[in-house]
């Protein structure tokens, strides 16, 4: 990484971390748009990359779908999604029979997986609004949201200054060949005590067990995301997902983690509760 890249990147940070970590802790709609932005630019970017390879997802329908997968977590959390991904799945289908576009079939695949995959980032408004039911105060939260980013944070960077330095061992090398056994292993190994020392530090009445097992998940499944996301630019022959961000590539590239991560947490959350 030479220091004009490095440049961008703490730009980028600089203005980002705080931007959602204000909202974040705002929660609510302030929190809705976050997720909504997120959502709807990197799976334009997903979409972006497969019509460079001759594909026509149908970009107007998948964001719709995205967008009505989040309002309605936001207003009914999960009362309503069977509805919902039935009226998306069954308008992406009607909508192709009428479109005359070539691959019609690869269409609605690629349009319906990017919906869905990026969808799953809305799980960061059910984790927002968890406290709610569970009896604690609103701003807690928003720290629970923040220890997720922070986590992975920490477990990303350890997973990359470890295995820059001492990674002999390719992770998977056909996918993404810079990334070591070493360096995933020191992402898990860092993951489970970051998340416990920022639950000591934010959200300390929070029970243990959530930490370590927010830290497990992260510290895998975490980098397994990033594999995900690896494989799909590998798929589409590109290194970034797009240039929006200096020196960090695209918002699908930024966010790829936290995709795979937060359903999983969340889930852990109403199997063991957080307090």
């Amino acid at each position: 990484m030479n220091m004009r890249e490095l440049g961008f990147r703490l730009i980028v940070a600089g203005v980002g971390i705080p931007a959602i970590l204000v909202c974040t802790l705002l929660g609510k709609i302030w929190m809705v748009i976050v997720v909504l932005i997120i959502e709807t630019v990197a799976l334009s970017e997903f979409y972006q990359l497969y019509k460079n390879k001759g594909f026509s997802p149908n970009i107007i329908l998948g964001i719709g779908s995205v967008i009505l997968m989040t309002l309605s977590v936001y207003l009914f959390q999960l009362k309503y999604i069977y509805p919902v991904i039935f009226i998306a799945l069954t308008s992406c289908m009607i909508c192709e029979m009428f479109r005359n576009k070539s691959h019609p079939i690869i269409n609605i695949a690629i349009t319906i997986f990017g919906w869905l995959y990026l969808s799953f980032f809305s799980s960061l408004i059910l984790i927002r609004q968890f406290p709610k039911t569970a009896g604690f105060s609103h701003i807690t939260g928003g720290w629970l949201v923040m220890q997720i980013f922070f986590t992975i944070w920490l477990c990303d960077t350890a997973a990359y200054f470890w295995g820059s330095k001492f990674g002999r061992h390719p992770l998977f090398k056909k996918i993404s060949p810079k990334k070591t056994w070493e360096g995933a292993i020191a992402g898990f190994v860092v993951s489970v005590p970051s998340a416990i020392f920022i639950r000591f530090l934010f959200v300390p009445h929070t029970s243990l067990l959530h930490s370590i097992i927010l830290g497990a998940i992260v510290g895998s499944f975490g980098q397994i995301g990033d594999l995900i996301e690896s494989f799909i630019k590998r798929d589409a022959g590109v290194k970034d997902s797009s240039g929006l961000l200096p020196g960090h590539g695209g918002f699908l590239d930024r966010f790829d983690s936290p995709l795979i991560v937060t359903p999983l947490v969340y889930l852990s959350m109403r199997l063991f509760g957080i307090g």
